[in-house]
């Protein structure tokens, strides 16, 4: 083999690694951005989780203040039938 064709074959041999490298880039990118997406998405279900559990507390207050309503009513009814 000559010398011409062993730089032939490592030049091709360089370009095929070149191109396995820029395709491996490719993918780190797109798995960047779909790291970058999932992130965001996280950040967004905790403020949502976030503000849920501040209205379930509100509910749970509104019920409780609705149920002292209720008891005291009941004792009105229950003091006028006697």
């Amino acid at each position: 083999m000559t010398v011409d064709q062993r730089i032939e074959n490592i030049t091709t041999s360089m370009e095929a690694m070149k191109g396995g490298l820029d395709a491996m880039k490719g993918g780190l990118e797109a798995m960047k951005e779909r790291h970058d997406a999932l992130t965001m998405n996280l950040e967004l279900m905790g403020h949502e989780i976030g503000d849920i559990k501040i209205a379930s507390q509100q509910d749970g207050e509104n019920i409780r203040a609705l149920a002292r309503i209720a008891e005291i009513h009941n004792r009105r009814i229950t003091d006028l039938e006697n």
